[in-house]
């Protein structure tokens, strides 16, 4: 079952961040999910239940992979969650440009019970390492950003790891937090740990061990909540939500919130 988020107590000088990962990948599953989904004529053809009956088309296969679609799982799950915030609608959800994050707030958006802006913001876009094969974004946008696309298509594969820390630390801390309410940003573990690395770990990254289990730490639609101040200083809410409930203890999403605040030890 599907858990409600649970009421905070906040003073109304204090903004509320939600950091949330996107939602369950075909690639997180299927690792090479393309040499079987295309026939030879280039369509698309599903072998499994958990895949999208359709997807839109690329230039290139190889493409799907680079930006891949949720599961289905990952898209009934992030519509449950949308659900459950009954008793803490955001104001404005913001997303990455790539394809699950933007899934995953369309489906938190068809869940969630009044209407809330949604911003696609393309800063927001994960790390890839220097010389990596990386996704080229199109995405239409109509409302403005910090970061265009362009200039992210320009970066991406091209960024030391500080470099990506500090564009993230830039778009973050231009980004508009209400006082007073709930915003919810969508995107990749690598990005919601650099946002926490420069708001609440002072800058303190994560050694190579520790981000090589940075995604098993931050699950699929786990959730960290966040209050800010006036001031513009963030702090950890005691009432940091723990995501998606359920019966069945595999379907837990639960952050290892010690781990991403408070990296002392070398996991």
């Amino acid at each position: 079952m599907i858990g409600n988020l649970r009421l905070k107590q906040v003073r109304d000088q204090d903004a509320r961040i939600v950091l949330i990962r996107r939602g369950e990948s075909v690639s997180d599953v299927f690792p090479d999910w393309t040499k079987r989904a295309f026939n030879e004529n280039g369509d698309y053809v599903p072998f499994d239940l958990n895949m999208p009956s359709t997807i839109r088309k690329r230039e290139r296969i190889d493409d799907f992979l680079l930006d891949p679609p949720l599961t289905n799982i990952g898209a009934h799950f992030s519509r449950q969650l949308g659900l459950s915030m009954i008793h803490e609608v955001p104001t404005v959800i913001y997303t990455s440009p790539q394809l699950a994050n933007i899934q995953t707030g369309r489906k938190l958006l068809e869940g969630i019970p009044v209407g809330v802006g949604w911003n696609i913001e393309p800063g927001l876009a994960g790390y890839y390492p220097a010389g990596a094969d990386c996704p080229k974004f199109d995405v239409k946008l109509k409302k403005d950003t910090v970061l265009k696309v362009p200039y992210i298509n320009s970066v991406l594969g091209k960024e030391t790891l500080e470099e990506f820390h500090r564009r993230i630390a830039h778009v973050v801390s231009k980004l508009d937090f209400p006082l007073g309410e709930s915003t919810i940003i969508v995107a990749e573990a690598c990005v919601i740990d650099a946002i926490v690395q420069t708001f609440i770990r002072n800058g303190e990254g994560l050694t190579q061990k520790q981000r090589a289990s940075l995604e098993t730490r931050i699950p699929c639609l786990s959730m960290m909540h966040f209050d800010v101040k006036d001031n513009g200083k963030w702090r950890m809410s005691a009432a940091s939500l723990p995501g998606l409930l359920s019966e069945c203890a595999q379907m837990m999403s639960i952050p290892d919130v010690n781990f991403i605040v408070r990296p002392i030890f070398d996991y």
